[in-house]
């Protein structure tokens, strides 16, 4: 008895280990200011709030190949991706899919940004399972590598009449080819959870604690109208009498 449903188990085993050709690896956070070193934006750098977990993505060699082949002949930069963290287990197995991407003020893609700062706004902090190393209120930041690829959309002036490029805001980068980003890092941040009012121990006991004072104050005015408080009282407190 009180062991875990075969169900929840087999559930468990899937979320951990379908993705045979990837593999999430734990980072000391000391790695974060050369993370961040990488990222083109040095405004970002200076005064970053550091995350409270560092995870890498390892991908297997065919995935790693594929991607190298298509970086080799553009390069590559680093930019960040804010999202919900319940979109972190999607963003972490199956990538940035531009399809799924709600916001298209500037057209169809994956939004990008330079500046971390800018991709906390776009990650909630928000209430995770309780009972795990992750703090209780977290938020999550990808770190992306992006294949410097022309197709891929930002400010740079290129001359003559502005493009879609050069509409895009500064620090601002949109990705329509789900194959020229990759997660590489996942950044979690936390804080504390604060306590309210109605989680308090005192709210959850209101009821209990009215009778227990009910019963204390009944205490106290018997005492006050006995005869030994009264005598008492006369004796060592006259001018109470």
């Amino acid at each position: 008895g009180g062991g875990i449903d075969p169900r929840a188990m087999g559930l468990l085993k899937w979320l951990f280990t379908h993705n045979k050709s990837l593999t999430l690896r734990y980072q000391p956070l000391t790695r974060f200011t050369e993370i961040i070193g990488s990222s083109s934006n040095s405004s970002s750098k200076r005064g970053a709030v550091e995350p409270q977990f560092i995870f890498e993505l390892v991908y297997g060699a065919e995935s790693e190949a594929r991607f190298q082949q298509l970086a080799a002949p553009h390069g590559t930069f680093t930019a960040y991706h804010g999202s919900r963290v319940e979109n972190f287990f999607s963003i972490i197995h199956n990538g940035l899919l531009s399809h799924m991407n709600k916001t298209a003020v500037f057209g169809e893609g994956t939004y990008l940004s330079s500046d971390l700062q800018v991709c906390l706004n776009f990650s909630p902090t928000a209430q995770v399972w309780p009972h795990g190393l992750l703090p209780p209120l977290a938020s999550c930041v990808a770190v992306c590598e992006i294949i410097n690829h022309p197709d891929v959309q930002s400010r740079v002036q290129q001359g003559g009449e502005p493009s879609l490029s050069q509409r895009v805001p500064d620090r601002y980068y949109i990705v329509t080819n789900n194959e020229h980003v990759r997660v590489k890092y996942v950044f979690v941040f936390g804080k504390r959870k604060t306590l309210r009012i109605s989680d308090s121990w005192i709210m959850k006991h209101k009821f209990l604690l009215i009778i227990v004072f009910y019963a204390v104050l009944l205490l106290l005015l018997g005492i006050i109208r006995s005869k030994e408080f009264r005598y008492f009282t006369k004796k060592y407190f006259p001018k109470w009498s």
